[in-house]
């Protein structure tokens, strides 16, 4: 059976046409936006700050990093002190005042591969043992 011009069978069909290539025009144009976001979505890296020892030598503390090896590109490092004081980190020369039991967030960006040093330095103290860490890039 075939549509007849100016029949029903014909208007039926153009506009089943029309609504396909609108469902088809708004997958697309969803999956493009979809895609976009998640690739300029930055990576969260979470980091821990750990208090140097109080007795003995003077050794730094702990940074740890939670995945501890990241691909390039920009991150957001949030970072909770779990310290007792307050420390200035610097990542990649990005810096940002983090205070006791405190979480910030740093947006880094590493164009680089390579392993990445991480250190906080108590303002109050700065011949004191600070906090240090390392950061893999790939």
């Amino acid at each position: 059976m075939s549509p007849r011009p100016g029949g029903k069978l014909a208007a039926l069909t153009s506009r089943l046409a029309m609504v396909a290539a609108a469902a088809a025009v708004s997958m697309l144009s969803s999956g493009q936006a979809a895609s976009a976001s998640s690739a300029t979505t930055p990576a969260v890296v979470r980091s821990t700050m750990w208090a140097p020892p109080t007795s003995g030598f003077k050794r730094p503390g702990v940074l740890t990093f939670s995945p501890n090896v990241v691909k390039r590109g920009t991150i957001v490092l949030k970072i909770r002190n779990r310290a007792g004081a307050t420390y200035n980190c610097e990542v990649n020369l990005v810096s940002k005042l983090v205070r006791a039991n405190q979480v910030v967030e740093m947006t880094v960006v590493f164009k680089r591969r390579g392993i990445y040093n991480a250190s906080c330095g108590n303002p109050l103290d700065p011949e004191g043992p600070g906090i240090a860490g390392l950061l893999r890039v790939t």
